[in-house]
């Protein structure tokens, strides 16, 4: 009752779930976005790869870009490539207002791309204190949530992507 993908990859591809953003500052004015990308070598030669990383804007507006230097990566070997990208003036993800960025990640050989991995990215700062509880963006939040089930009763396991959807439109209703 799930969905399956067979997904085909170039021997020389990002492994799945291989790209991995954080956000170490943030500020008003600025946040440095890091990204760090495993890269697989399945094929029997070693090769040279770049990687691009391009940020966009909720908008979809470029607002950040990077290339890494030349990276060669062993036949049979996997690598992780980090590149630092900074994001001027973020638009602050929050409950009110879920911002979201989107970070795309093109693996190269020359000038011939091998894979391009998409990734959300929400801008914020949150933290947990024993004295204050939790902050978002530096601000007190209080965390309200249910304990759910994971079908939808008389639908059961088998449920659209509209019912779900629904669900929580009808939790954040009660405060969720």
């Amino acid at each position: 009752y799930r969905n399956v993908w067979l997904t085909v990859v170039n021997p020389v591809h990002v492994t799945n779930s291989g790209v991995f953003v954080s956000t170490p500052t943030v500020s008003s004015s600025s946040a440095a976005v890091s990204v760090s990308t495993e890269v697989q070598n399945q094929s029997t030669a070693s090769q040279s790869v770049t990687i691009t990383t391009t940020i966009s804007d909720p908008s979809g507006l470029s607002v950040a870009t990077n290339t890494s230097p030349a990276s060669d990566i062993a036949a049979n070997a996997t690598a992780t490539i980090s590149q630092s990208l900074t994001v001027s003036n973020p638009q602050l993800w929050s409950t009110t207002s879920p911002n979201r960025y989107q970070v795309k990640v093109e693996l190269k050989t020359g000038s011939a791309t091998l894979d391009t991995y998409l990734a959300p990215l929400g801008i914020r700062t949150a933290a947990f204190s024993a004295t204050s509880g939790f902050s978002l963006n530096g601000e007190s939040t209080k965390l309200r949530g249910v304990c759910m089930h994971h079908d939808l009763g008389a639908l059961g396991s088998a449920v659209s992507y509209r019912a779900i959807e629904r669900q929580v439109e009808i939790l954040r209703a009660m405060g969720v």
